[in-house]
């Protein structure tokens, strides 16, 4: 990634974005800002900004990062967002995310994530208002609010938790008990702004969470669980931290999986092996067309042939709601 950096000096004159951008840089043109500030690759002070006519005010440095790695865009380019679709109305749109890509634009790129991909396969329109998003490694149902009622009144939903998501892990260990529940304060850990901790000690970051467990299947040898977990409260990498903390972390997962069992032992290829831990299932009341709603994701083809491999006793209860490889 290129980094172009532009620095105002306080006696400089306030200023729309744009116009910041070209008195500062002659080397790029009225065109290419705007693209560059339409794909959310311009930045003020750290903080993105897509609006060109933004007004900078002296002091300030302006980022314009130029991604330039293309083999991670074709990734995304490649799939087929189509046969990902679940479900399309004129409010709400539900996708079964891949592995792989944020959901939203990140710091590292403003286009590989699935809003651009799927804004640019014509299945998203210009205006959508997020609503909830998945981990990057994370797959499965992702609702996407079309309009700013729909949004507005699925979050009513989810704050009152009348919104039932299930996901699926697969995780290393055996538990103890075949239901149970975790409870906790999540924060952001100090040391390392991309991990989050568990803690009972009450503090003023600190935000409760809830997760109920099922084991769904079990195998020894290696010891791998197949695991049904609903959360009832939204924090980020809650699911993650919660089966950490009960000493089943989940096969893949690069930051909470302190001991990873490696590839060539579960008889996978190394392109397959992700952190398997699938979105499988949302339930909830469609406001607008005033019914029950129930949606659930296909799992992807590399976590059924693990379900295929490790739990035969229960692929035969699902073995007609797997993705066919794309």
């Amino acid at each position: 990634m290129e980094i172009i950096k532009i620095t105002i000096s306080r006696s400089a004159g306030a200023e729309r974005l744009d116009k910041q951008v070209a008195l500062h840089n002659a080397n790029l043109s009225r065109r290419q800002i705007k693209r560059f500030i339409d794909m959310g690759s311009v930045f003020v002070d750290g903080k993105r900004i897509r609006k060109a006519s933004y007004q900078v005010v002296p002091p300030a440095v302006i980022e314009i990062r130029i991604e330039q790695n293309e083999e991670i865009e074709n990734k995304g380019n490649q799939i087929h967002w189509s046969n990902l679709l679940i479900y399309k109305d004129e409010n709400l749109l539900a996708i079964n995310k891949p592995a792989g890509i944020p959901t939203a634009p990140t710091r590292d790129s403003a286009v590989h994530n699935v809003y651009h991909y799927l804004k640019k396969s014509g299945i998203l329109p210009s205006k959508f208002y997020p609503f909830h998003r998945l981990d990057k490694d994370t797959s499965g149902l992702l609702l996407i609010p079309l309009t700013h009622q729909m949004a507005q009144l699925l979050n009513s939903q989810m704050q009152n938790r009348r919104i039932r998501k299930t996901y699926f892990a697969i995780c290393q260990g055996n538990p103890t008990n075949s239901d149970w529940t975790v409870q906790g304060k999540i924060s952001r850990s100090r040391r390392n702004s991309n991990f989050f901790k568990l803690t009972s000690q009450p503090e003023q970051d600190h935000v409760n969470s809830m997760s109920e467990f099922h084991l769904v299947n079990q195998h020894q040898n290696p010891d791998l669980c197949l695991i049904e977990a609903n959360p009832l409260t939204g924090r980020t990498h809650q699911i993650r931290l919660h089966l950490a903390f009960s000493s089943l972390p989940i096969l893949g997962d690069s930051r909470y999986n302190l001991n990873p069992m490696p590839a060539a032992e579960l008889n996978i290829p190394d392109q397959a092996y992700r952190m398997f831990l699938h979105c499988r299932k949302m339930s909830f009341y469609h406001p607008v067309k005033k019914e029950n709603f129930s949606l659930t994701a296909p799992l992807p083809e590399e976590f059924w042939q693990l379900i295929r491999i490790f739990f035969p006793e229960y692929s035969s209860e699902i073995n007609t709601n797997a993705m066919p490889p794309e």
